[in-house]
């Protein structure tokens, strides 16, 4: 999570986080996870990702999140 609040630019977005029973995590047959990094809404987040640069550090983190979580190193 560390990692996503960075790449962001926020912080404490841990204090948000929810587990919930949706169907897009739970009716599936594989591990799945599902990720809100901004809303469109909000003017602040969506320069945020809106931003290729933001974008691409936001698509890393998650990446080396993910990758962490299985075990593995991302190169």
């Amino acid at each position: 999570m560390e990692r996503v609040e960075n790449a962001l630019g926020y912080s404490n977005l841990s204090d948000n986080c929810l587990e919930s029973e949706y169907s897009v995590t739970t009716q599936n047959d594989f591990a799945s996870i599902l990720l809100e990094t901004g809303f469109m809404s909000n003017v602040n987040d969506l320069a945020i990702i809106s931003n290729p640069t933001r974008q691409e550090d936001i698509a890393k983190a998650i990446l080396t999140g993910i990758s962490e979580f299985f075990g593995r190193k991302n190169s």
